[in-house]
């Protein structure tokens, strides 16, 4: 997915939820994945 969105580094919400730090983020809209029932949230790490 980091090609479709031309960066290096997506996290996953359930991840940016755990964070205990800031990090400058963008949400990107729901994809859906293979091997996942509903679109996933992304975020992008700037």
């Amino acid at each position: 997915m980091t090609k479709v969105f031309s960066c290096d580094i997506l996290v996953s919400e359930e991840t940016v939820a755990g964070l205990t730090h800031e990090f400058p983020m963008q949400r990107e809209k729901p994809h859906t994945l293979k091997g996942y029932a509903k679109p996933v949230t992304v975020y992008q790490l700037l």
